[in-house]
């Protein structure tokens, strides 16, 4: 068994794709990730082109775990 770190800014840019290609989500504009590195917790920022954001935390997510958290915060 292998274990790869997973690259969670590109599985954000991969997912906005995805996202993007949806009738749902054609106003998305970014997923915007970031670490905070004092207290060690990771954010999602959702950006829409009417200028509002949501914030979804993904503090010791998984890959797969992300991508459940951003489609769960984006509901």
């Amino acid at each position: 068994m292998s274990i790869t770190r997973e690259d969670k800014r590109e599985i954000c840019e991969k997912l906005l794709q995805v996202l993007q290609a949806t009738r749902h989500m054609d106003d998305l504009m970014d997923l915007e990730y970031s670490g905070t590195l004092t207290c060690g917790e990771e954010y999602v920022t959702a950006l829409f082109r009417n200028g509002s954001r949501k914030t979804i935390n993904i503090t010791y997510d998984s890959g797969y775990a992300l991508i459940q958290d951003v489609m769960e915060g984006l509901k």
